[in-house]
């Protein structure tokens, strides 16, 4: 088994999260996430630093940024994604006590990957945690899959993945992975019992 982190272990963020940088930009939620998505593989693969990938979202925005906003920028960027989802981590504690192997595959950038390792209790449950800036590949190139089955010693058809992205899903197919679309844990729970899958979320 293994699971993404964004969106599917933590929540999506809060408008509150999300206005506070927008607003700093003069954009709304939209043109949020258009910059936000614009650099951030080359940041989660480890290409750029997330100094160089916050001056870059802000010169998108034909804005600039002091080093005191470039320090909250990217405290705000990590808090943003930490806000848990509760039934998903309880989930992965009851497959981890029924003896499932776990695996965590995460687009993230080194800063917060360090930051989950040193703080984020529940890591513990996981086999193999995987954070593309750790192996300079992202989700859904394909060497992270491999990477991630090697590490986990489980053959790619016997492996389920989770993840809230269809580009990450597909990748995965194509690697052999038995692969699901996380929209909401109730989803979750609908199709793991089409599969006869136990125990359920």
């Amino acid at each position: 088994m293994v699971l993404d982190f964004g969106m599917v272990l933590c929540n999506v963020p809060t408008n509150e999260h999300i206005a506070r940088i927008a607003t700093l930009f003069g954009v709304d939620a939209a043109g949020f996430w258009k910059l936000y998505d614009t650099n951030r593989l080359a940041l989660d693969r480890g290409d750029i630093s997330p100094d160089e990938y916050w001056k870059m979202f802000a010169n998108n925005a034909g804005r600039s940024v002091d080093e005191p906003t470039l320090k909250n920028l990217k405290w705000w960027d990590i808090e943003m994604w930490l806000g848990l989802n509760d039934p998903m981590l309880a989930w992965v504690e009851r497959l981890r006590a029924t003896g499932y192997t776990l695996g965590l595959l995460s687009n993230l950038h080194q800063t917060f990957a360090n930051h989950l390792r040193e703080h984020a209790a529940w890591l513990r449950h996981f086999h193999v945690p995987v954070f593309s800036a750790e192996v300079g590949r992202v989700k859904p190139e394909p060497e992270i899959y491999r990477h991630l089955l090697e590490k986990l010693g489980t053959p790619a058809k016997q492996t389920l993945f989770i993840d809230d992205r269809q580009p990450n899903i597909d990748a995965a197919q194509r690697e052999g992975m038995q692969a699901l679309v996380f929209t909401s844990v109730e989803q979750l729970r609908s199709d793991l019992s089409a599969m006869h899958f136990q125990p359920l979320p």
